[in-house]
C-alpha cells in the first residue's frame, strides 16, 4: 500500500502534523515462505533469484525503484510448490532498461510477499 499526502498554503519555516493509521492490513511478509535468494548482489548483467514455494500459488515477480514505484511485472504465472530458479537480465528487464542504481524485487502471492534490495551497476 502507498499513500500519498499533499499539503497546501503552508508557510515557510511551518510545522505540519500528519498523523497517520492504518488499519486492516492482511498481507504477511515472510521471507521463510519464499527463501529467496539473490545473487550476485551488486550486479551489472544478470542477476539470479532462486526461491522455493512451499505450496502452489499464483506469483507476481515486480521489479520497484527506490520510491517503492512499481517499474514493470516481470513475471505473473502459476508456479508449481519447490525450487525455482529465474535470470534475471539487467538490461532489459521485461523490456525495460535499469540504469546504475538501487531497485527492489518483490515476489507477490496470494497471500504473502517479499522484498529484496538490489544493486545494479555499470559495465
Amino acid at each position: 500500500m502507498f499513500y500519498e499526502f499533499k499539503q497546501t498554503n503552508v508557510s515557510v519555516n511551518q510545522t505540519i502534523d500528519m498523523g497517520l493509521i492504518i488499519s486492516g492490513v492482511s498481507e504477511n511478509y515472510s521471507e521463510k515462505d519464499f527463501n529467496l535468494s539473490v545473487f550476485p548482489n551488486p550486479a551489472s548483467d544478470q542477476i539470479n533469484l532462486n526461491f522455493a514455494l512451499t505450496k502452489n500459488t499464483f506469483l507476481q515477480i515486480r521489479i520497484l525503484d527506490m520510491n517503492g514505484k512499481l517499474l514493470n511485472t516481470i513475471h505473473s504465472v502459476e508456479l508449481t510448490k519447490g525450487n525455482h530458479k529465474l535470470i534475471l537480465d539487467l538490461k532489459n528487464a521485461a523490456n525495460i532498461q535499469l540504469v546504475p542504481g538501487i531497485y527492489f524485487i518483490q515476489l507477490v502471492s496470494e497471500s504473502n510477499a517479499i522484498v529484496k534490495k538490489i544493486m545494479v551497476l555499470t559495465n
